[in-house]
């Protein structure tokens, strides 16, 4: 049974933190990090400032404070401020956070191994964090409208702050050591987890600057068919499914788009009832990314219909969507899968800096292109999609007839066809890197044509009860066990 654990009063909570970080206690950091959110919220969430800040909390310390005490402390009160009072971060803000982060990497990647240890769930909100300010970083820059002469000066002689050569050279040299130390069987839980954690951060990070080939190619050592560490973290687990999804989804790969979206929302349908972990309103940021992939997963379904998705996800898809909207993805609207992307899809940036002697707001610009990108995809399989439904009504059917009903001209017919059977072939995973597949019909409506005639050959799949049954299976033993627990 659980117990309510009494949260301090901040001075003493500030001091406990201090001598665990001090002693290296593992165990008392990570009670102590846990309690973080409930002290704030008991002593801070009326006080407009917020936590004190690194000064203060060095007074209360006093003499022979620890600087990567301080470091730690730091992180934490400006993922605070990101989180709880965004709209009232200053550049100064921005400039400090990231010489924070390069203080704490720079600890952490000095020969000398430190032995400190942090718990897992600490180690994965570090590498979120500093993706996502990077991230508003990024968009911040490219807001133009409403900056000043100091503050434009500012940013451009800080080029290094938020840089994105320098994010990505932090994310690999993680990836590095710990391969490095693996190697030598000296890695250690904190490496190992930095490492991982990272190798998921460049998934993000290059999904964010469009590039899902690098992307994909950056989780190619995670075994993705086995329970791997990311399943130690909630919003870990969640973020690689998202992120793998959707770059499958741009590369044009829907089966494997579908399967990494299924997946995981029925991972989370398993948990909902459950408690999240963690201290960073993870049951909010679930439900929020949740929303995202269920839209990304009507998307994707609509372009591979012989796909199949577990009962619970299908039935949550109708409720979440409703019936309008599943009735207008149905239809070929384009401006449902546009609202759709748009709603889903994540944020997209430009690293570089901005010319600001253009007073133009370009900072939705990367959204946009990666939007038209995508809408070009959408149109060409939308006309597939009613060609598939006019072929499933037919055994065969004559080129003339077919571009009748299509309303367009045999030869462009004939073209559209051509296209039809190359795009109903695709890369589809079957295990190993995330990058690789086999090349496998994703259609259930195949053709030939023979002169002017077009034949069809209608590929049913058998449907596979033992699935369903082994799924029922499982469902009552979790209530079993959820029962006696």
């Amino acid at each position: 049974m659980s117990h309510q654990v009494e949260v301090p009063e901040h001075r003493t909570y500030v001091l406990n933190f201090h001598q665990a970080v001090k002693e290296k206690n593992a165990t008392a950091i990570k009670s102590l990090y846990e309690l973080w959110s409930k002290v704030i919220e008991k002593h801070y969430k009326q006080a407009p400032e917020g936590p004190p800040n690194s000064s203060v909390i060095a007074s209360i310390v006093g003499d022979g404070v620890d600087q990567i005490f301080l470091t730690l402390y730091n992180e934490l009160f400006y993922r605070y401020l990101y989180a709880k009072a965004h709209s009232s971060v200053t550049l100064e803000n921005r400039i400090g956070a990231w010489e924070n982060y390069s203080r704490l990497f720079n600890y952490f990647l000095k020969p000398d191994k430190p032995v400190i240890t942090l718990p897992n769930q600490w180690i994965w909100d570090i590498t979120d964090e500093f993706i996502y300010q990077f991230q508003d970083y990024c968009l911040y820059k490219y807001k133009v409208k409403g900056k000043n002469e100091e503050e434009i000066t500012q940013i451009k002689n800080h080029p290094q702050v938020w840089n994105v050569q320098s994010v990505l050279k932090y994310l690999y040299s993680f990836v590095n050591k710990a391969e490095s130390l693996e190697e030598e069987n000296d890695g250690g839980d904190v490496y190992k987890m930095l490492g991982y954690f990272c190798t998921i951060g460049l998934l993000r990070i290059h999904c964010s600057l469009g590039d899902y080939h690098l992307a994909l190619k950056s989780v190619s050592k995670i075994d993705l068919h086995k329970k791997g560490l990311f399943t130690q973290v909630t919003a870990c687990h969640i973020s690689l499914y998202y992120y793998l999804g959707f770059a499958y989804m741009m590369m044009r790969r829907f089966v494997d788009a579908t399967k990494a979206f299924s997946n995981i929302l029925l991972y989370i349908s398993r948990i909902s009832n459950k408690q999240h972990p963690g201290n960073r309103n993870v049951g909010y940021n679930t439900s929020k990314r949740e929303g995202q992939m269920y839209n990304l997963l009507a998307i994707v379904m609509s372009f591979s219909p012989m796909q199949r998705i577990d009962e619970t996800v299908k039935k949550n898809l109708k409720e979440k969507l409703g019936e309008l909207k599943m009735q207008r993805i149905q239809r070929g609207d384009v401006a449902v899968f546009e609202e759709m992307f748009l709603a889903a899809c994540p944020k997209f940036i430009f690293p570089a800096i901005p010319n600001y002697e253009i007073e133009d707001d370009d900072y939705q610009s990367p959204s946009h292109q990666q939007l038209k990108l995508f809408m070009n995809e959408v149109q060409q399989m939308v006309l597939l999609s009613t060609i598939r439904s006019y072929l499933k009504l037919y055994t065969s059917i004559g080129i003339d007839k077919l571009a009748q009903f299509l309303e367009m001209d045999k030869e462009h017919l004939r073209i559209q066809l051509l296209c039809y059977s190359r795009k109903n072939r695709n890369l589809v995973w079957r295990g190993g890197p995330a990058l690789e597949g086999q090349w496998s019909p994703t259609s259930d409506t195949d053709f030939y044509i023979d002169g002017d005639m077009i034949h069809v050959v209608d590929s049913k799949t058998e449907r596979r009860f033992g699935e369903f049954f082994i799924r029922h299976i499982n469902k009552f033993d979790e209530i079993i066990h959820d029962a006696l627990s």
